[in-house]
């Protein structure tokens, strides 16, 4: 079960909005190399979503990211500053879509790649946590297109409460 939870929140602060995140206002430009694991997803050549590597032919991402059909017009982009800028590009084999997605409820996928991805020291594997503490603070990473009209990667920190409550309570201030 805390494997799972760890998963989620992955997902949670790489595609934080449904309908693949295309747009991302604030935070700021970062390299490649400051986030190896991060993949940039397109379908039909069109930036769809963000994801993040967990082995040499998977990528985790929300299902909201890749809800199109067919899979194979997907691509996976690594190691790439921009989504404009060369990158090295993957064909996408299938998508695994958490069956009871709908909407925001369980969020989740897995993209299978047709080849394997080649690491190097701007493409990894993510860390996925062991534990999961009451909160975290967080990186949202986005090729999504930000104010300056660019599809640099960026970051933008958070802090994730786990307790439905305090939740609740931040968003009333």
């Amino acid at each position: 079960m805390k494997l799972l939870l760890a998963v989620v929140s992955i997902v949670s602060f790489i595609t934080i909005f449904a309908k693949a995140q295309t747009r991302q206002v604030g935070g700021k430009d970062v390299s490649a190399r400051q986030y190896p694991f991060v993949a940039v997803i397109a379908f039909t050549r069109q930036l769809v979503g963000n994801g993040a590597i967990i082995t040499p032919k998977w990528i985790l991402t929300s299902a909201s990211a890749v809800y199109h059909s067919p899979d194979s017009e997907y691509n996976i982009g690594l190691g790439t500053d921009d989504f404009h800028s060369k990158a090295d590009w993957h064909e996408v084999l299938k998508v695994l879509r958490y069956p009871e997605f709908v909407g925001w409820d369980n969020n989740i996928a897995m993209v299978q790649l047709r080849g394997t991805i080649k690491y190097s020291d701007t493409v990894q594997p993510i860390n996925i946590a062991t534990t999961f503490p009451e909160t975290v603070e967080v990186t949202m990473l986005s090729y999504g297109k930000n104010e300056h009209d660019t599809t640099h990667l960026r970051a933008a920190t958070y802090t994730l409460i786990s307790d439905n409550v305090d939740c609740v309570g931040l968003l009333k201030e």
